[in-house]
C-alpha cells in the first residue's frame, strides 16, 4: 500500500529553523535542493568528509508510527508539526514496520528512485532540543536514511512512497 507525501522539509545551514515547502527537486547522489545535507552545500552538522556513507542526503519519517509510539508512550505531541524531528520527508500511511521494510530496497517517491539505507532515529541533542526526553528510544522504528538514486521533483500530497514490491527492487 503506497504512502502519501505529507510534508517536506529542509534547513539551508545547520541549526537553522526547518523550511517546510510544498514542493521540492531531489537531485541523485546529492540531496533535497537547499538542503544542509545536499552533498553541493555540505552545511549540515554530520556533513564532515570523513563521514561519507551513503544515504546521508535525505531522511524519511513515517508521521503515522510517530504519532502512534508518542501517544503510546504519553509523549506530547509536537505543536508545530513534525518538522522538529529534522527530517526532509514526511509520509502518512506507512506503519512503522512498513518503513522499516523498505531498508535495502529501492521505492519510489513519483517518478524518483530512493535506495533505503538503514533505520535511524532523532538524536540525543534534538530530543533536548524537542523538550522530550526519551524521543531517541521510543522513535528508533519510525525513520530511515535514503539515497536518492534518480533526479525528481515531488510534491506535497501529490506523490505517494510506494512499498509495496512489486516497486521495490533489491540493491
Amino acid at each position: 500500500m503506497p504512502g502519501r507525501l505529507d510534508e517536506i522539509y529542509i534547513s539551508p545551514k545547520s541549526a537553522e529553523p526547518m523550511q517546510a515547502l510544498q514542493q521540492v527537486n531531489l537531485i541523485a547522489g546529492m540531496g533535497l535542493e537547499g538542503d544542509r545535507y545536499n552533498y553541493a552545500v555540505h552545511t549540515g552538522t554530520y556533513s564532515a568528509s570523513f563521514i561519507d556513507e551513503p544515504g546521508k542526503n535525505c531522511t524519511v519519517v513515517s508521521a503515522d508510527a510517530v504519532e502512534k509510539q508518542m501517544a503510546a508512550t504519553g509523549m506530547k505531541p509536537f505543536e508545530a508539526g513534525l518538522g522538529a524531528l529534522r527530517r526532509n520527508l514526511v509520509v502518512r500511511g506507512l506503519s512503522g514496520d512498513e518503513l522499516n521494510d523498505m531498508v535495502g530496497h529501492e521505492v519510489r517517491v513519483g517518478a524518483t528512485r530512493l535506495f533505503v539505507h538503514r533505520r535511524t532515529v532523532p538524536c540525543k541533542y534534538r530530543e533536548a532540543q524537542c523538550k522530550r526526553p526519551g524521543l531517541m528510544n521510543r522513535l528508533w522504528d519510525v525513520c530511515g536514511r535514503v539515497e536518492i538514486k534518480f533526479y525528481g521533483h515531488v510534491r506535497v500530497e501529490f506523490h505517494a512512497i510506494d512499498a509495496t514490491p512489486a516497486h521495490r527492487s533489491a540493491a
